[in-house]
């Protein structure tokens, strides 16, 4: 099996398996043993409450110091700005769906077997096609326009670089991810993808 067709969902799982709550070194051996599962790792690592702000800011050459400045500034905006309480119920809705429960709630909600994706979208790094939104939104008993919210303000604090390692280098991200890359990233079969790409139509 090529390398990029591994599915990481499975070496996640294995991962928490093992560990139960696997450390900050635990997670940057795994990137390293799959850097082209970045995204993913990072992902499922912030849902199990790992500390990943393990970056060396006087390294120029780790990120784009103008882009992480701008992040930094959109970051204290949130600090200092006082959450709703909705917003506030929601956010703490969405931080009990971790480890395993990820996989279960995924499954549960209609997007199947597939932690990765769920992560992607909880963390704020994948934009959720409507249909996925309306499937958490009666899931989690809270409003699309609260979900969307904290799905941005997560994506705005995940936008830092987090990780550093020696054959995965992140890079700051300005904007999330489609459905349609994230899906197509898991390299399902056929009819598995297109059954989740139709959730965006």
């Amino acid at each position: 099996m090529a390398r990029n067709s591994i599915h990481i969902d499975k070496v996640i799982e294995g991962l928490l398996a093992r560990s139960g709550k696997p450390t900050r070194e635990d997670w940057r051996a795994l990137i390293e043993e799959h850097p082209e599962h970045l995204d993913e790792i990072v992902d499922a690592a912030i849902l199990s409450g790992a500390n990943l702000q393990a970056y060396d800011a006087t390294d120029e050459a780790f990120f784009d110091k103008d882009v992480f400045d701008q992040t930094i500034s959109k970051v204290l905006t949130l600090v200092h700005r006082m959450p709703s309480p909705v917003l506030g119920e929601v956010k703490s809705k969405i931080e009990k769906i971790q480890g395993p429960t990820v996989k279960k709630v995924a499954t549960e909600i209609g997007i199947g077997p597939y932690p990765s994706l769920l992560s992607g979208i909880l963390v704020g790094r994948t934009l959720p096609p409507k249909r996925v939104y309306e499937m958490l939104e009666q899931y989690l008993d809270a409003p699309v326009s609260a979900l969307s919210e904290v799905f941005r303000r997560n994506f705005v604090q995940l936008s830092a670089p987090a990780f550093k390692a020696t054959e995965a280098q992140p890079t700051v991200r300005t904007e999330p991810c489609s459905w349609q890359e994230a899906v197509a990233r898991l390299n399902l079969s056929r009819s598995e993808t297109e059954r989740l790409m139709k959730l965006a139509e």
